[in-house]
């Protein structure tokens, strides 16, 4: 049975027999990379069209962020795999905030997203109003289960949750006066 480490999310899943998870990590070219997907898994088409097109090509405030990669299997009982990476941003809470995002794609994929949501509804209650507000719009401690309608998010759950652990560590060890930061 494999794991997929969610290393920025926290998290060790069980993927069964069937499922195999990269974090291959910092990508310099998100393009190059899923071109050398596509070649790896023998799909027809690898020209940069179809390439921005693909599944999982995340772009926020359009400026693409990172990937997550489905491969699906043509026959029933074959390997599943899936693939994430990330541009390096140069800033440590943007890389936490799109490592995290790619991760929960990647839970979201693996039919394991209801572990994240639990996680984030035991404290959601401890997340700051403004960034809960930064990413959905008028705070509601109700909410996790209401917006998670579309895979984007889901993702942005994945976000918010990454980034709370990381501000209220800071907070913990004396770095950081609050929990909250600047938006």
């Amino acid at each position: 049975m494999g794991v997929a480490k969610l290393e920025v999310l926290g998290m060790e899943v069980n993927t069964g027999w069937l499922t195999r998870y990269y974090d291959d990590g910092f990508v310099d070219d998100l393009d190059e990379y899923i071109a050398r997907l596509h070649k790896r898994y023998k799909r027809a088409n690898t020209s940069s069209d179809s390439v921005k097109n693909a599944d999982g090509y995340c772009v926020v405030y359009e400026r693409a962020i990172g990937i997550f990669y489905p491969v699906h299997p043509i026959v029933l009982f074959r390997m599943k795999d899936i693939h994430i990476c990330y541009l390096d941003a140069g800033d440590e809470v943007l890389n936490i905030q799109h490592r995290a995002h790619e991760e929960a794609h990647a839970l979201d994929y693996m039919g394991k997203f209801s572990l994240l949501e639990n996680a984030l509804c035991e404290i959601v209650h401890e997340i700051p109003a403004k960034m809960w507000n930064h990413y959905f719009g008028d705070f509601d401690p109700n909410l996790p289960c209401s917006i998670k309608e579309s895979d984007e998010n889901r993702a942005k759950m994945g976000e918010l949750y990454a980034l709370h652990k990381y501000f209220l560590g800071l907070r913990k060890a004396g770095k950081l006066a609050t929990a909250e930061p600047t938006f």
